[in-house]
């Protein structure tokens, strides 16, 4: 504790660094993990329960990945700007394609 009984992330400073982590980089990590944590429980319902007790599992991972393919290819199109619209590269192709299975 410092003086005025309060510690240090408590204050507001103005030479204060600001925090590692921002709110976009923090939605990434959440969004990538979503899929696959969602992949391995449904792994996990279909060995310990069986196959039918897993299809909801299944049709979440099925409604998730193709969402989060298509946001990770957007955010790569971002950064790279004109050349990741190109055709040079395999960002198009995997937009693409999550737009196509996520319509489906």
């Amino acid at each position: 504790m410092r003086a005025g009984g309060r510690a240090r992330g408590f204050r507001r400073e103005a030479d204060q660094k600001k925090p590692a982590c921002n709110t976009r980089s923090l939605a990434a990590a959440v969004t990538s993990s979503r899929p696959r944590l969602l992949t391995l429980q449904a792994a996990h319902v279909m060995d310990t329960q069986g196959m039918k007790a897993a299809i909801p599992y299944i049709s979440m991972v099925k409604i998730v990945a193709p969402n989060m393919a298509q946001q990770v290819a957007d955010r790569a199109m971002q950064v790279f700007g004109g050349m990741g619209v190109c055709q040079d590269t395999l960002i198009p192709e995997v937009f693409t394609l999550g737009a196509v299975l996520t319509d489906c």
